[in-house]
């Protein structure tokens, strides 16, 4: 234990890591400026990994127990009615009074004696090790240069830069609305790009995402917008943009750096998909699988009050009862100050799976489902429950997936990892689909995630090579948007057009996930 003592020598030009107690004695009572200098002493922490932040305002971080404890700073006075007015103070000021978080944990319970042969997807290991394959380890490093992958000029990088054009001149007289053609730049229009920040842009982006293990060739990058590399891209641009004049010419420096980030994403999902497409293979779930590891819900919240007085805490002390009862498939805490909802149902691998509603001040390590996985979630409980005569002879199981750490992601969808896992079990088949509730206001129709029902069938067909016993593969976008707010066109019309790509529309098909088991039992 470290004490230091000082008068009015700590109010500025002095940090500390940690702080655990102030003690106050005749400071502060009139200089309410100084008293908030020294306050801040400590409140500063380093935080996980730098981060300067509480473990509460950490998201997706699961926080050692009693960490509060640690990050809380105690602060003290000779005075009860001092110590009242330094209370008073701080909330004229905007910041925290006499406030602590509680905690509570409820138990995760994992079914791993399902009593049925599940099977996954997952990398094939090295005969050497037994280790899984690793893209930046075990493979060669890409290079981006001016060599484009006939794949990537098949799927061209496609920047549509309409929209963004129109807000920006509001107010414009339109007479006519034509389709837009593709164009491309000229040399003209890239002698403006200083392609040494390009590249160091580049550089920063690829490090933000993650692509390490990718070398960018900065004297390819002016190549790539020859004449005779165009194939790669396609650029939808108001031709007044195109014009020469310095207004523009930012224009034209911020389109290179989108389609050459966009281009960037492309190549290196291609190299990744490349590389794991043959070391693909299905394999048995375990109880050894990272979606099956037990992780026990730690919620926290504010409060000022004494444990025995704390609505929070008895609304989930409610819940919890509730969840080991399981008397109900979907489970609703009856109070209304926690604002947390519970899904248990048979189908499910892990239970319970927690949901906050709106205006819910709790936070929930692991991540608790959103909107839509709950809504996803809750309505297949539901359609088990009232409709077991359709699926006659079927079992259901499911499974939230990782969206990191171990889950199962798809690199031929750019990364996709999609929510949930559902294994339907019938006449000796298995069916495995991955399920992926989903906002679609910021898609495109043609993007790889809503195309990916077609190419989870390639998938299929090569792991399914050499097996007596097929495994089908399938995957379904469950869509929370409104089918009236997806512009898409011809083609995309009717709950029908949706359907038959594996769009299923939560919001207006009120029997929706009967027409995925529909499809599933008719494959």
């Amino acid at each position: 234990m470290n004490v230091l003592i000082g008068s009015r020598k700590f109010i500025a030009g002095w940090d500390c890591w940690r702080v655990s107690t102030l003690g106050l004695m005749n400071i502060g009572r009139s200089e309410g400026s100084q008293i908030i200098q020294l306050f801040g002493r400590g409140v500063r922490l380093k935080g996980k990994d730098w981060s300067l932040k509480r473990s509460s305002k950490l998201a997706h971080v699961s926080s050692p127990r009693h960490i509060q404890l640690v990050e809380t700073l105690g602060v003290f006075g000779v005075k009860a009615d001092y110590m009242k007015q330094f209370q008073q103070m701080l909330e004229d000021e905007g910041l925290p009074g006499n406030q602590r978080r509680a905690e509570k944990i409820i138990p995760m319970n994992v079914v791993e004696n399902f009593g049925k042969r599940l099977m996954v997807l997952a990398p094939k290991t090295k005969r050497a090790d037994g280790r899984e394959y690793d893209f930046a380890l075990d493979a060669a490093v890409p290079v981006l240069n001016a060599t484009v992958p006939d794949r990537l000029i098949q799927n061209p990088v496609t920047v549509d830069c309409y929209p963004r054009f129109q807000a920006m001149v509001v107010g414009a007289v339109q007479t006519t609305v034509v389709s837009p053609a593709p164009v491309f730049l000229t040399d003209a229009h890239l002698a403006f790009v200083d392609w040494d920040a390009v590249w160091l842009e580049l550089e920063s982006y690829k490090r933000l995402r993650g692509f390490t293990h990718l070398m960018i060739d900065r004297d390819s990058l002016p190549v790539l917008f020859d004449a005779n590399h165009h194939g790669w891209y396609e650029l939808l641009i108001p031709p007044q943009q195109l014009t020469m004049s310095w207004q523009n010419a930012a224009i034209w420096k911020r389109v290179v750096l989108e389609m050459l980030k966009r281009y960037v994403e492309a190549f290196y999902n291609h190299h990744k998909k490349a590389f794991f497409e043959p070391r693909l293979e299905l394999k048995k779930l375990t109880s050894e699988h990272p979606n099956l590891l037990r992780e026990d819900y730690l919620l926290s919240w504010e409060t000022q009050v004494q444990a025995d007085q704390d609505q929070v805490l008895k609304d989930l002390n409610a819940l919890e009862t509730e969840i080991k009862q399981a008397q109900r498939r979907a489970i609703l805490v009856s109070g209304t100050s926690a604002k947390v909802e519970a899904l248990v149902a048979n189908a499910q691998l892990l239970k319970p799976l927690l949901h906050l509603q709106n205006g819910s001040k709790i936070t929930v390590t692991p991540q608790p489902l959103n909107d839509s996985e709950f809504g996803f979630v809750r309505d297949l409980n539901a359609y088990l429950e009232t409709k077991p005569s359709l699926l006659s002879g079927a079992e259901v199981f499911l499974l939230r997936n990782k969206s990191r750490g171990g889950g199962i992601g798809f690199f031929e969808a750019g990364a996709f990892y999609p929510d949930f896992i559902l294994w339907m079990l019938r006449d000796g088949g298995q069916h495995v689909v991955f399920v992926e509730p989903h906002g679609l206001e910021h898609e495109e129709r043609d993007g790889l995630k809503i195309k990916f029902y077609e190419t989870i069938k390639g998938i299929e067909q090569r792991v399914n090579e050499g097996r007596a016993d097929r495994i089908t593969l399938d995957s379904f976008i469950a869509s929370s948007t409104l089918m009236a707010q997806l512009q898409w066109g011809d083609g995309w019309k009717t709950l029908d057009d949706f359907g038959k790509r594996h769009v299923l529309m939560m919001k207006d098909d009120p029997d929706y996930v009967g027409r995925m088991f529909g499809m599933l039992l008719a494959a």
